[in-house]
């Protein structure tokens, strides 16, 4: 199954503070709805390891993303894969930060390929699970951003 997500998000700080989060892997690790744990392997490399419920079907998947910035485009390509509960996913996103002054606009995309048990329960209840995890994400790097602006 191939799915594909895309919106755009405020967030209230500058430029060169989103920056520095969204390419933590350290930071951005907690960030992810659901997480029993997660670690930085490199500066740019995390694991994670992710509750997921979908349907009848729950358990744990195990995540890898690598995080490639593209500073002079203001750009950031992140390299997911994760595996769990007889299902593999891969996922290839980008954002755009545009600078605002004191916000930072976010614009994004990802490509997902989801094969396995997952995949059979059905794409209408999948992408309804994945854009709730998505907002919750961004809810939480919202307010982690903004707890270390205060800090």
């Amino acid at each position: 199954m191939n799915a594909q997500f895309k919106g755009s998000d405020t967030i209230q700080a500058p430029y060169t503070a989103v920056w520095k989060f969204i390419t933590s892997p350290e930071l951005v690790g907690p960030c992810i709805p659901d997480v029993t744990a997660s670690h930085a392997t490199s500066a740019t490399d995390l694991v994670a390891t992710v509750k997921v419920g979908v349907g009848p079907v729950s358990g744990k998947f195990e995540f890898t993303a690598s995080i490639d910035p593209k500073p002079d485009e203001k750009r950031v390509f992140i390299k997911i894969h994760g595996e769990g509960l007889g299902t593999v996913v891969d996922q290839e996103a980008s954002a755009d930060l545009r600078d605002d002054g004191t916000t930072t606009q976010l614009d994004w995309i990802a490509n997902a390929t989801i094969n396995g048990k997952l995949a059979s329960i059905g794409g209408r209840m999948l992408e309804k699970q994945a854009e709730k995890i998505i907002q919750k994400f961004f809810v939480n790097m919202r307010t982690n951003i903004g707890a270390l602006q205060i800090a």
